[in-house]
């Protein structure tokens, strides 16, 4: 329960107690003093209207904050728990109503329900001004302020002016989220799905600190047994949780308003009671004891936070526990965990529930000596500790003879456990575990030879993190392409030499921070952007359509002559990655490549030779304008790869055969085969005559290409086909009439030879 941890033996505790419950019962004290409590069948406190509007809305849904322990959250089981839930039991047993509860993953999907009217109430919120304009909220009842958490190393008293400059780490749309926003633009808001991941990154050393309300910072850090945090200050800001109806439903507004007014003071003290835990006898004051302890409430309240954060300060550094970086890590966060992991100086291993192997680093496998075939997924870790036995790895440990059951024992009793074993080698280990909500167990193993005294120092995360950016950057500026990393706000995160370059901004000009929009104006005001594929040829005018779409690749042309092609993706947090290459050479050659095939097609298109190409498949891949002229093939009915089944299907059936086949001249289908097993037998080079239907003769050639199929080429040699067959009649009417001749007559090539051409019959008589 919230707060049962501060509720220990002691002055300070049983007062802490007391501050935390005056809190928590600030507003409604404050408030008009509430009727008597109503029974479920009555609704006196509402009006008919009121009533009426309840009978036609049957189902009113509640979206609770999935993570927001103890104000409201889910159990393992899925139940909705909480202060909030409390609360809303209430209402539902004064109302005779049930809301229909809806689960979300995180905040950030609750709000994004909400604004869509996929919800109607929020049980446990804050005014923002943001929320204002799709919900209305009823008065609060209930308080807490918001506070900085840091790193035990962090020291002294802070507030929010130290937050300027730094990372900030905040859950995603609440509360501190927009005032932090709104009010403090130099402090850098690295948002997240729920307290426990923002509390991991500041712990190691990702962010420099989280804002948060206490009573979630105090909950998640007991629970998650982090012990390098302290909470070192207030922010302004102080959560006023009130329930919060959509904006076009008054109505429920009001409802939820008077059914909070009827909750009396007994049943407020006894959620906080159930919710807040503190050794006090039971009390009930009088009238004289509530008019003091309002006049004295200020006070209470700041001696109970500044408490309140002085034993959360002093639980923190008593822990001796690191937190369980495997349980309940985001999908967000998972490929970070997995790097982190073989990055650890320590040695790391997850067993399942059935002790079988999951994921380990090499540091594990370094510490017992395993090879990777030992220590791989599914080994049983039953196996690798009967290895370490007959090896004798182990030398001295408090229970030798079954060391390993002895831990897990211990390790699934109490959920958690920390023990010392010292190797053969004379090495020492700290072995700290812990059991998942699957039934699994984390187990992070330290050499602790050189440093017992410290056995409950944490990694240092911030060495690595580090470390880890350090390559990331050197990844990145050794890219040979430009880079470029824009926030969800369009502001600059990262970029390389080679962005800079491409663009010609200084360091002073692209630097973290610069906002994409002055970047572009840069460019305008330098001339830079010739042409794009985009009208505004920039990031900004293209980058309403870019997060819509999710990715993008256009081509931009610099005035400078130059290409470049980007090629940009949305992140998951809203912002965009962009690669950037220079493609002048590409287009160049591109341009190159164009002007010659259109040359090419120039030069075929003037031949009166028709000329088609095929490839190995007999589809068609290129043909020239006399080719479709002398075939008579409009040009629609040609594409490229149309088969040279269709090419000769569509001759058959328009009449367009050869004169030899005019016995098939009904028979398309034989006039298709027969041109089809033609083309199957052409080798090498080959030619033809075809007498067309229309008269005209065609020389047809065809030649077999080197990377496989033909190329046909089509001659009208009509002319030259009628001037050789008039020859051949004048000649055969010359040798009729010399061969009637009285005269003999013999005919000599004058060619030296004196060879005899032609002689006619009374010749040959003669001789």
């Amino acid at each position: 329960m919230y707060a049962s941890k501060f509720a220990g033996k002691g002055r300070n505790g049983r007062f802490f107690g007391l501050a935390a419950m005056l809190v928590m019962l600030a507003l409604p004290c404050f408030g008009p003093a509430p009727a008597a409590a109503q029974s479920s069948g009555s609704l006196s406190f509402l009006t008919h209207g009121e009533r009426e509007w309840l009978a036609e809305h049957p189902v009113i849904r509640l979206a609770p904050d999935p993570s927001f322990p103890p104000i409201e959250f889910f159990d393992p089981d899925g139940a909705f728990k909480g202060i909030a839930a409390e609360y809303v039991g209430l209402i539902e047993a004064k109302l005779g109503i049930r809301f229909k509860i809806t689960k979300t993953r995180n905040w950030a999907e609750n709000v994004e329900l909400t604004k869509s009217r996929g919800n109607d109430i929020w049980s446990a919120v804050s005014r923002t001004p943001s929320r204002l304009k799709y919900m209305h909220f009823t008065k609060p009842y209930m308080e807490s302020p918001a506070v900085i958490v840091v790193r035990n190393d962090v020291t002294g008293a802070l507030d929010t002016n130290y937050l300027r400059g730094k990372t900030v780490a905040v859950v995603a749309e609440y509360g501190i989220h927009e005032y932090l926003a709104g009010n403090y633009p130099d402090i850098t808001l690295d948002t997240v799905p729920d307290v426990l991941t923002g509390l991991r990154m500041v712990s190691f050393g990702i962010a420099d600190a989280m804002a948060v309300n206490m009573a979630l910072a105090s909950h998640v850090i007991e629970k998650s047994a982090i012990t390098n945090l302290r909470v070192a200050g207030n922010t302004e800001f102080i959560y006023r949780w009130a329930f919060a109806a959509r904006s076009d439903w008054p109505v429920l507004s009001h409802i939820l308003e008077k059914t909070l007014a009827q909750i009396d003071i007994q049943e407020r003290s006894a959620i906080s009671r159930k919710w807040i835990a503190f050794e006090q006898p039971s009390w009930r004051p009088n009238s004289i004891q509530v008019v003091s302890a309002l006049m004295v409430l200020t006070l209470l309240v700041v001696v109970g936070v500044l408490l309140w954060v002085r034993v959360l300060n002093r639980l923190v550094q008593r822990r001796t526990e690191e937190a369980n970086a495997a349980r309940d890590l985001s999908a967000a966060a998972e490929a970070s965990l997995r790097l982190a992991i073989e990055t650890m100086s320590e040695g790391f291993v997850f067993y399942d529930a059935d002790e079988r192997l999951v994921i380990c680093n090499t540091r594990f496998r370094e510490l017992y000596g395993y090879s990777e075939e030992q220590a791989a997924p599914g080994a049983w870790a039953h196996d690798l500790f009967a290895l370490d036995r007959v090896r004798g790895a182990v030398v001295i440990t408090e229970h030798a003879d079954h060391e390993f059951e002895h831990r897990r024992r211990i390790t699934r009793r109490d959920g958690e456990g920390m023990f010392e074993v010292q190797l053969k080698d004379g090495r020492w280990l700290q072995i700290r575990e812990s059991v998942t909500a699957d039934g699994g167990v984390v187990s992070i193993q330290a050499d602790i030879t050189a440093e017992r005294a410290a056995a409950e120092e944490l990694l240092d995360a911030r060495d690595f993190s580090a470390a880890a950016e350090a390559r990331l950057r050197l990844a990145i500026e050794s890219m040979s392409e430009g880079f470029v990393h824009y926030d969800a706000e369009d502001c600059l995160v990262n970029c390389n030499t080679h962005f800079r370059d491409l663009y010609g901004y200084s360091e002073e000009e692209a630097v973290p921070g610069a906002r994409a929009e002055e970047l572009s104006l840069l460019d305008k005001k330098r001339g830079l952007v010739a042409s794009s594929e985009h009208p505004d040829g920039n990031y900004v005018g293209r980058r309403s359509q870019l997060k819509q779409q999710g990715s993008g690749t256009f081509q931009l042309n610099l005035a400078d002559g130059r290409w470049l092609q980007i090629r940009e993706s949305v992140t998951s947090d809203g912002g965009v990655v962009s690669i950037q290459a220079d493609i002048t050479e590409r287009k160049r050659a591109e341009a190159e490549l164009a002007e010659k095939s259109a040359i090419l097609e120039n030069t075929l298109n003037a031949m009166d030779q028709g000329i088609a190409m095929y490839d190995g498949d007999f589809n068609l891949l290129a043909w020239n304008r006399a080719f479709s002229e002398l075939r008579d093939f409009p040009e629609s009915e040609l594409y490229r790869g149309k088969p040279l089944s269709e090419v000769a299907r569509y001759q058959a059936e328009h009449g367009n055969y050869d004169g030899a086949l005019e016995q098939l001249e009904n028979e398309v289908d034989k006039q298709v085969k027969y041109w089809v097993d033609m083309a199957h037998t052409i080798s090498g080079q080959q030619s033809g005559i075809q007498h067309r239907p229309d008269g005209s003769i065609q020389e047809v050639r065809a030649n077999v290409l080197p990377q496989g199929g033909f190329l046909l080429t089509f001659t009208d040699v009509t002319i030259r086909q009628q001037a050789e067959e008039a020859l051949k009649e004048r000649e055969g009417r010359l040798r009729e009439i010399l061969e009637h001749s009285p005269i003999a007559i013999s005919i000599i090539r004058d060619s030296g030879a004196g060879e005899r051409v032609y002689s006619n019959q009374n010749y040959r008589d003669m001789l």
